[in-house]
């Protein structure tokens, strides 16, 4: 099984809609198997990793170097 909602879609502001912020926030949740995540974000970025992570590990932890 392999879930993903997302919830409380908002911009920084608090707006309605906000020109200077250029990404979309709100809690995702994500659900692999007997496994849950589940973290506020960035939701564009979020994206962007989950698509990443089908080539390389990806954790919630900073791992820079």
């Amino acid at each position: 099984m392999f879930e993903i909602s997302i919830d409380n879609i908002c911009w920084l502001s608090g707006e309605k809609d906000d020109p200077n912020d250029l990404c979309a926030h709100g809690n995702v949740k994500v659900k692999i198997g007997d496994e849950s995540f589940e973290y506020y974000c960035t939701v564009s970025a979020a994206a962007v990793y989950l698509l990443k992570s089908i080539k390389e590990d990806h954790t919630i932890v900073n791992n820079s170097k």
